[in-house]
């Protein structure tokens, strides 16, 4: 990758262009934005957003991570509002249910002893993962 001073990408060697046709999630997003536009993609949107997302997933993750930073930062308030609508889910992991999956349920015990009785009764109804931690 050719960067410019400090983060900045060429734009002679790539231009910013993201979406994926081949992601399910890059599908989820398309959709949403799509249904609150009603505006089509450009005939040739598909084609030259794949190649584009070919090149991405040649660099590495600083690259990835500088590249994904710089499109952020050229979008539209309104625009991030639609991309953390997208990122929420995946971001809002069940990690206690993880860990007890994991055999660590001593770490999400220890974890869990932190709250109140009437906090560790309502945790007990999250889920059966969580109910199994908490009463063993």
């Amino acid at each position: 990758m050719t960067t410019n001073s400090g983060n900045d990408i060429n734009p002679d060697e790539h231009s910013p262009m993201l979406t994926s046709t081949s992601s399910s999630s890059s599908n989820c997003l398309s959709a949403f934005i799509n249904s609150h536009t009603n505006k089509n993609s450009t005939n040739d949107y598909e084609k030259i957003s794949e190649r584009f997302l070919t090149i991405f997933s040649t660099w590495d993750d600083r690259e990835q991570l500088i590249f994904v930073e710089n499109l952020l930062k050229r979008m539209h308030n309104h625009q991030h509002g639609q991309i953390n609508t997208f990122l929420l889910p995946m971001l809002q992991r069940d990690f206690i249910g993880q860990l007890e999956a994991r055999g660590l349920e001593h770490i999400a015990e220890k974890i869990l002893g932190y709250l109140d009785d009437q906090s560790l009764v309502s945790t007990e109804l999250v889920c059966h993962d969580w109910y199994h931690v908490i009463s063993a």
